[in-house]
């Protein structure tokens, strides 16, 4: 299981790159909407990937580039898990600063 550890400013934005390693998947973010700038390597998110979102669907070993904002955070820290089976949880631990 991947495991990062994140340290947040509450109301900053931050860029992410997320990645689906070896098969297509929905990777979905807890507490912590985002908007998909690039799929890829395009800049276009593509027709289903505008607004604002809680998931994003990537191919096998497809990435995306979000924009993430954690302004609505209740604790000083949370756990996200991303990846919707057991086999591809990742989990980032977001501290604010």
């Amino acid at each position: 299981m991947l495991s990062r550890r994140a340290l947040l400013r509450l109301g900053a934005a931050e860029r992410w790159i997320i990645r689906s390693q070896n098969v297509e998947h929905p990777i979905h973010i807890h507490l912590a909407p985002f908007q998909v700038v690039g799929k890829d390597g395009n800049d276009d998110p593509g027709p289903f990937n505008h607004g604002w979102k809680d998931t994003v669907n990537l191919d096998s070993g497809g990435r995306a580039e979000i924009l993430i904002r954690f302004d609505g955070l209740r604790s000083r820290s949370v756990a996200q898990v991303v990846g919707q089976s057991l086999q591809l949880l990742g989990v980032v631990v977001a501290e604010l600063r």
